[in-house]
């Protein structure tokens, strides 16, 4: 149980280094060209879309498989990464360009044992009525419900869900109308839809 908790804690702080973009790193392995064509050579749609995202099952035991993701967005991952989280090996497929998204969006699913257990979704574009300063970020505190959190900042950039031992956290990224420095971002971990954990970085 304990070391679950821990995979869990892991695989989260992988998910916050997705805050700001999907980048492709020297560690990365890029797979076939994920432009997906019919068999006339015409263009297909792109599904890889937050409605899509949203569709996949994350669980240890009954995730989704990576066969699964690249059936429901119908084409091959754009990169494969393989890294160590508490001596397992996980391994993280990305999807870039999400249909209607910024530039830099993307997906990325993390598989343990065969299950998607993490997913991650960048890029998200939203409008806000106001800037995110330290005065509004300070306004959301341990305990405030996912509801609030939206009504007081707005829609995040960046959502990842976590799921092992049966349990759900969400973390949330803020990357836009920021008042700070170009580096700007806050981010919020939660449980049951209620903020248990919160940071921030050059937020003025």
């Amino acid at each position: 149980m304990k070391k679950l908790k821990l995979l869990a804690t892991g695989l989260i702080a992988c998910g916050a280094l997705l805050l700001a973009a999907c980048t492709a790193s020297a560690s990365n392995t890029p797979v076939k060209p994920a432009e997906p064509r019919s068999r006339d050579g015409i263009r297909l749609r792109n599904r890889v879309t937050l409605r899509n995202f949203k569709k996949i099952k994350i669980s240890s035991a009954k995730g989704n498989s990576v066969k699964d993701v690249k059936r429901l967005f119908g084409k091959e991952a754009d990169y494969h990464t393989k890294r160590l989280v508490l001596n397992k090996q996980v391994n993280a497929y990305t999807w870039n360009d999400v249909a209607g998204s910024g530039i830099g969006s993307c997906v990325v699913i993390d598989f343990l044992h065969g299950h998607a257990v993490q997913k991650t979704i960048t890029g998200l574009r939203t409008r806000r009525p106001h800037t995110i300063d330290r005065e509004r970020y300070a306004k959301v505190t341990t305990g405030t419900s996912s509801k609030d959190l939206v009504e007081t900042l707005g829609k995040p950039n960046t959502v990842t869900y976590t799921s092992l031992n049966g349990q759900v956290s969400e973390t949330w990224g803020y990357t836009s109308q920021l008042k700070g420095s170009g580096e700007a971002k806050c981010l919020f971990i939660l449980k049951n839809s209620q903020v248990v954990a919160k940071s921030q970085a050059h937020l003025e």
